[in-house]
């Protein structure tokens, strides 16, 4: 999921001026994108220079220039580099969603593995209660999701569905719902197939 166009809320600016004081440029965290960058209205792939990445490793610019033209990754800043022998992936994103959209992007580059570096951040202490309401209205704005009863709880993060689905396509629908919220760090499934019955 993109970041909307427009000006950065308040919590964003505070987000970012905290994260220039605990990171500042040059350090592991890389170069700081321009807030027009992260809205959309600008598009800029950056440089070599741009990326923080030394050295003249092909794949990795491969990597990196795809990571920055993804339309729901590219807001996110997300930074390429190699140790141990293996490409590392560092940065934050807002979502579980958006963090696992980086494993199908690396595969259809070829690379099977890699160091996973990026964290989920909510810019601030998200409550498991704020969490758990969140997923349910994710979950309640799929229309697939309409006459299924699924019961929502969070612990630390991670999210427990349990009830039924009437489809197996539900249990899909609603794992994905859920890693939509905010806060969301793991989704385990206690959910049950339940066909309805026919009349």
């Amino acid at each position: 999921m993109a970041k909307p166009k427009g000006k950065p809320r308040g919590r964003e600016i505070r987000s970012q001026l905290a994260q220039l004081k605990s990171h500042p440029h040059g350090s592991e965290k890389g170069v700081k994108w321009p807030m027009a960058v992260k809205d959309g209205s600008r598009q800029d792939y950056g440089s070599k220079m741009d990326t923080g990445m030394k050295g003249t490793d092909n794949e990795l610019l491969a990597v990196q220039r795809r990571l920055d033209a993804d339309d729901n990754l590219s807001a996110y800043g997300l930074k390429v580099s190699s140790g141990n022998a293996k490409i590392q992936i560092t940065g934050i994103v807002d979502t579980l969603a958006d963090k696992e959209q980086l494993k199908p992007l690396l595969k259809s580059l070829g690379i099977e593995e890699f160091a996973d570096g990026v964290s989920i951040s909510t810019d601030g202490p998200v409550l498991d209660q704020d969490v758990a309401r969140e997923v349910r209205e994710e979950i309640e704005a799929e229309p697939l999701l309409a006459d299924n009863a699924i019961g929502v709880e969070c612990v630390a993060g991670t999210v427990f569905l349990a009830g039924e689905v009437k489809s197996p396509q539900g249990e899909q629908t609603a794992l994905a719902a859920a890693r939509r919220a905010r806060g969301v760090v793991q989704v385990v499934s206690q959910l049950r197939f339940v066909p309805e019955e026919r009349e």
